[in-house]
């Protein structure tokens, strides 16, 4: 990773806290039993399987779920898109609606390989033409990919 992209890292990272922090002040984040992420979420591009509980999240490498290496942690939910000057609440391009995530990784698994991990990133997520298709900008590494969902239910 160049200096460009480390600083970028840094920098979503801090604000990610900051929000973090903000957000739990202000008790403003979202219901996450009722919310519309929960359940899993099949990933375009190679990017594996994501889960979403009413407490916590999981990002699995595999697309179907079944490798055992994913990070994992907790995360807040904030309606509206991210932008330079902060937050705005937003409908997104088509009337639908939008979310920031700001998660934090407590977890990870890597070639079967288990640590505790204390990181922050940010996912800008939009509904695309139904509410079980999601576009999603991922802020820590700018990636930018689809998302299907595939269940309601999330492994226990």
């Amino acid at each position: 990773m160049n200096t460009a992209e480390t600083t970028v890292m840094k920098t979503v990272a801090t604000y990610a806290i900051e929000l973090r922090t903000w957000l739990k002040a202000q008790g403003i984040a979202e219901n996450l039993e009722t919310h519309p992420l929960v359940g899993r979420w099949q990933l375009g591009s190679g990017q594996g399987l994501m889960e979403f509980t009413d407490k916590s999240f999981a990002w699995h490498r595999s697309a179907d779920g079944s490798s055992q290496d994913l990070m994992s942690g907790d995360y807040n939910v904030l309606p509206g898109a991210q932008t330079n000057a902060g937050f705005i609440i937003d409908r997104g391009r088509k009337s639908t609606s939008c979310f920031s995530v700001m998660q934090h990784y407590t977890f990870e698994r890597v070639d079967g390989v288990a640590s505790q991990v204390d990181r922050y990133g940010a996912l800008f997520i939009e509904q695309a033409d139904s509410v079980d298709q999601i576009i999603i900008f991922n802020h820590r590494t700018g990636a930018r990919f689809t998302g299907r969902r595939v269940s309601l239910e999330t492994p226990q």
